[in-house]
């Protein structure tokens, strides 16, 4: 079993590639249950419905030049943005498959931190079309 660290994740938002800014982040999918019981079955029966996403950010700010805040602050209302993300910064591939699509910013927290610690940013995107997932 080929595990590792995460130590070189990939994100590209609206082709601004903000890696060196992200502390931590989540990139979940699946999808809603349709309950599909009828009353001969003895056991609840569900069949997938509607896939579902969500990627949650948590950035290390920067509000100077083409990074974290100039980025994200105009999505906020605006129009969705091309998502990419790869569980390390190698090339897409069967132990590296690439996920991207286009995503809303559903919510962006600017300023954040304790006294005395790293300014942070807290970003949520949510689909605006399909998801792909790209392994070659």
């Amino acid at each position: 079993m080929a595990v590792y660290v995460t130590k070189t994740a990939f994100i590209s938002v609206g082709g601004t590639d903000l890696t060196a800014y992200v502390k931590q982040l989540t990139f979940d999918m699946g999808n809603e249950e349709v309950d599909a019981t009828a009353m001969t079955n003895n056991t609840r029966i569900y069949l997938p419905g509607l896939k579902t996403a969500s990627l949650t950010i948590d950035f290390l700010q920067n509000m100077t030049g083409a990074t974290v805040d100039s980025t994200l602050g105009p999505l906020i209302g605006g129009a969705a943005a091309a998502i990419i993300v790869r569980g390390t910064n190698a090339a897409v591939g069967p132990n590296n498959p690439q996920y991207a699509g286009s995503m809303i910013l559903s919510s962006y927290t600017p300023v954040g931190g304790n006294v005395g610690e790293m300014a942070t940013a807290k970003a949520t995107f949510k689909p605006a079309g399909d998801i792909t997932r790209t392994a070659s």
